[in-house]
């Protein structure tokens, strides 16, 4: 691990970890480079140093909750790598020992079992290890009160234990999926993992918590990630295409809900600056195919908003590499992102991948067949076929929203709604062939894709969604009835 430069510090928290335990068996040393080195290199900044911790660094075999005074004595590669870490710290740190964390970005247990348990109808889960399931803002309040104790090693975990398979049925229970588990437990056969009755319960008395055990922590977490409203605690997100018409206005209502919101903008000739004037964002110049700009603009994101795309058909029929370069690789570029930070990916994509509508027909559904029919639409296909195979192979957290013909504030006069309205107002001729009769679904000038849409990156599991209004109509008569 590279060292980090000199910076002055009057505190450092080190949060930065290897987690992924199995992967931690067969890469010890990486595993080792990251919860050993990375500790090294924080402590020598020469500030009082913070490093959060596990109950993995014990072997599991106490039948009652672990004190800081008992022995340590980890099973496997992780729990010796943050053992000796903790070790690293020197003598002027505080070690936060903590259990099972969960909350409502990254990659968790209760995300996991929420998302599983709305795909599947019965879930595999291990019922041979205990732990106390941690919400990661109780873990952060207890902190600040170690803080005013001496340095030392000090644990921190909800009170109440179970197994993973009670947490479990009780997410599934709260969150209305009972159906989604099946009762299918399997004992652990990982290597490393900790053996029966480990429980680590907070020494000093519990975190700040009027719910305990896997009952009481899945409904007040699973109700507050999933509960409507809109009132979800803030993010930072990155919207790509957010100097756009339609990204834009998704800025907008970010940073009105009070996310911090970063934007990754190529500025073609749709791209303008001017939309998001006096709205809060942090601006980035640069492609979504350039991993490098994806990486600096991304630092420190909960999750990704994909609106970037070249979206003309006219165009993509002149040129249909440039759609393929930002629509399908651009997308994967994103998606390697979001794999290998752990955060949310939304795809933000359209109703023509559906292809021609036929007049009378009803709208489509997520489960109509892709038919697309210009190299517009096969380039937004082919970016949603990446997403949807890495949520296959990789189990990325991604959605898919598809909405239909959108119009809005501050679109690209090309376009076809602000096209007619531009030249009717001029008095030009407004020509419409009604060649095929092609069918459009309506769409409020408040956009297709709602800017609420935005709590489909922290709550929902569903993976692909098509978004459009009920009333399709031919583009003659939204023409006539527009202009």
């Amino acid at each position: 691990m590279k060292r980090p430069s000199v910076v002055a510090a009057e505190l450092v928290l080190h949060a930065a970890a290897w987690t992924d335990v199995d992967a931690a068996e067969d890469d010890p040393q990486e595993a080792a480079a990251v919860n050993v080195g990375g500790v090294q290199h924080a402590a020598a900044l020469g500030a009082p140093l913070v490093v959060w911790s596990t109950d993995y660094v014990f072997d599991g075999t106490k039948r009652e909750p672990y004190l800081e005074s008992d022995a340590p004595s980890p099973l496997g590669a992780y729990g010796r790598t943050k053992l000796y870490g903790e070790g690293a710290a020197g003598e002027h740190a505080w070690i936060v020992r903590s259990s099972w964390l969960f909350g409502p970005t990254s990659k968790n247990f209760l995300r996991t079992m929420l998302r599983l348990g709305a795909e599947r109808a019965e879930v595999a889960v291990v019922d041979d290890q205990r732990g106390s399931p941690t919400y990661v803002g109780h873990l952060a309040e207890a902190t600040k009160e170690v803080l005013e104790l001496p340095f030392g090693v000090y644990h921190a975990a909800a009170a109440g234990d179970c197994t993973w398979a009670d947490f479990a049925e009780a997410i599934f229970e709260e969150a209305g999926l009972r159906r989604g588990f099946g009762g299918s437990r399997r004992p652990s056969s990982v290597r490393g993992r900790r053996g029966p009755g480990i429980r680590c319960c907070a020494a000093r008395g519990a975190l700040p918590c009027s719910h305990t055990g896997a009952r009481g922590c899945a409904r007040a977490l699973t109700a507050w990630v999933t509960r409507p409203g809109g009132t979800l605690p803030p993010m930072r997100v990155l919207v790509t295409g957010g100097a756009g018409f339609i990204g834009s206005q998704f800025v907008r209502h970010l940073a009105e809900a009070g996310d911090e919101v970063a934007v990754l903008d190529k500025l073609t000739y749709a791209g303008n600056r001017g939309n998001l004037e006096g709205v809060e964002h942090d601006f980035h110049h640069g492609d979504i195919a350039d991993p490098d700009a994806v990486a600096r603009a991304a630092a420190g994101c909960d999750a990704i908003v994909n609106f970037a795309a070249e979206t003309h058909v006219d165009r993509s029929i002149l040129g249909p590499a440039e759609f393929i370069l930002t629509d399908v690789l651009g997308t994967q570029v994103l998606l390697d992102y979001a794999r290998e930070h752990g955060i949310r990916h939304l795809q933000v994509s359209t109703d023509e991948v559906y292809g021609d509508i036929p007049l009378g027909a009803d709208p489509c559904t997520e489960s109509a067949p892709v038919r697309a029919s210009s190299p517009y639409s096969a380039s937004k296909a082919g970016g949603d076929l990446q997403v949807l195979a890495y949520v296959r192979t990789y189990d990325v957290d991604a959605l898919i929203t598809r909405g239909a013909n959108t119009y809005g504030p501050r679109q690209y006069p090309e376009k076809f709604l602000p096209l007619f309205i531009t030249n009717a107002l001029s008095a030009s001729t407004c020509r419409c062939t009604a060649m095929g009769a092609s069918v459009a679904s309506g769409c409020t000038s408040r956009i297709t894709v709602p800017a609420s849409s935005v709590h489909c990156v922290a709550a929902r599991q569903v993976r692909c969604t098509t978004s459009a209004a009920r009333n399709a109509r031919t583009s003659t008569s939204f023409v006539a009835s527009s202009t």
